[in-house]
């Protein structure tokens, strides 16, 4: 007879772990998502509309955001990595795309309270 190893049971859990994320993501309607940027310690709101524009203006960085079809990315940065705008689009729950250098963070965040009520 086989014996379960932790190795197994470690496998197992964290495929649980990812099927209940992926399906906990999944149950939130757009009126759920928003969008933020995070610049240090601000938050700072973004619009789901599409849209072109400069963070200069908000945070003193150069950088450039795109929102399109309720996905966001980074297209341009100063930084000299560009990890932020090889990130591509985000549009998920809990996706971000991150630039160190820079302290910037773009990120969709998910909950029940963003839900607009009439």
């Amino acid at each position: 007879m086989k014996y379960i190893k932790l190795a197994d049971f470690a496998i197992a859990a964290a495929a649980i772990a990812v099927a209940i994320y992926m399906i906990a993501g999944a149950s939130y309607a757009d009126g759920y998502k928003k969008l933020t940027l995070i610049n240090e310690d601000e938050k700072i709101p973004i619009e789901w509309g599409d849209q072109r524009f400069s963070i200069y203006e908000m945070t003193g960085k150069k950088m450039i955001l795109e929102v399109a079809d309720s996905k966001a990315r980074v297209i341009s940065s100063d930084c000299p990595d560009q990890v932020c705008v090889n990130s591509g689009w985000i549009s998920e729950c809990g996706h971000i795309a991150a630039c160190l250098p820079n302290g910037v963070m773009l990120m969709v965040e998910c909950s029940d309270n963003f839900k607009i009520t009439e």
